[in-house]
């Protein structure tokens, strides 16, 4: 078992699908530009993932940034 030691997992608010979705961003290379389309290649999840994404903004693990 692998456990990530970030203050989000222990975050009670969070659901598991934002954990879900944050622990994919942590495979984005830095730099690297994503979306939830992006971030749900290969399925079907895209609203799921902007679920997630919107939900990890609305607690403030992200934030949004312009390009």
């Amino acid at each position: 078992m692998i456990v990530q030691e970030h203050p989000l997992f222990g975050d009670e608010r969070v659901s598991l699908t934002a954990r879900g979705v944050f622990a994919r961003i942590t495979t984005v290379p830095v730099g690297e530009t994503f979306t939830a389309a992006t971030l749900a290649a290969g399925t079907d999840e895209v609203a799921t993932a902007q679920a997630g994404l919107d939900e990890l903004e609305a607690h403030g693990y992200l934030a949004e940034v312009a390009r």
